[in-house]
């Protein structure tokens, strides 16, 4: 729709000055849209490329597929869904770090695979993100990896074959934010 209007804005000869608000107010929120697509476009790349390389078919398959895509999207989603009363929950390996964010649902099943009692217990040691279920591993990690390695080859200019060594799920570990 905003497409559209926008469309129809610019071909008008003459606009009042309600409609030439109206088109800068579109054409700002058409290019934020563009430019979070192109973002999500190369983030996904990044993320199965990273995944063909990286994991056996048993290990992300095409339901891991789709939980990565999945989660891909609610992250660039989450400003709008919000972050309140979720536990963050920070990863690193190397020189990246990304975070996420869980619920206390979530929480508790990272808690019972860790055999832990109580999030405060996460701030004794890392754990390796093998030890996630794929439901968090693959829907949640793994996209946030995906859009920090995208962040690094294209905000940041490093270079993108270095970048992906580092999507390799071995070494990434994580702990209470």
């Amino acid at each position: 729709n905003n497409l559209h209007r926008l469309d129809f804005l610019q071909e008008k000869r003459e606009l009042s000055t309600d409609e030439k608000e109206e088109r800068n107010l579109l054409q700002t929120i058409v290019q934020n849209k563009q430019e979070k697509l192109t973002s999500l476009n190369n983030a996904t790349r990044i993320l199965f490329i990273g995944s063909v390389e990286n994991y056996a078919d048993f290990q992300f398959g095409t339901s891991g597929g789709e939980r990565a895509l999945n989660g891909i999207l609610k992250k660039f989603n989450s400003s709008r869904i919000g972050i309140n009363g979720k536990t963050k929950i920070d990863v690193w390996k190397d020189k990246f770090f990304v975070s996420m964010h869980l619920s206390d649902e979530e929480l508790k099943e990272v808690l019972n695979r860790l055999n832990l009692n109580a999030k405060n217990d996460l701030t004794m040691q890392s754990y390796y993100l093998d030890r996630l279920s794929d439901e968090i591993r693959i829907g949640m990690a793994m996209p946030s990896i995906a859009l920090e390695l995208w962040y690094q080859i294209n905000i940041r200019g490093h270079d993108e074959k270095n970048v992906m060594k580092s999507f390799n799920p071995s070494g990434w570990e994580f702990g209470l934010g």
